[in-house]
């Protein structure tokens, strides 16, 4: 995959376990959010 090649200009991989997680953590928490206005 090309994406697994692509390195930030920091240095930081995209791919990796760090980024994903964070990645799913931030989703998660706006779509949380966005459940809670909801109900509001």
């Amino acid at each position: 995959m090309i994406l697994r090649e692509l390195v930030l200009p920091d240095g930081f991989d995209p791919m990796s376990p760090s980024f994903i997680i964070r990645d799913i953590t931030t989703g998660l928490f706006g779509l949380y959010m966005s459940y809670l206005k909801a109900l509001n």
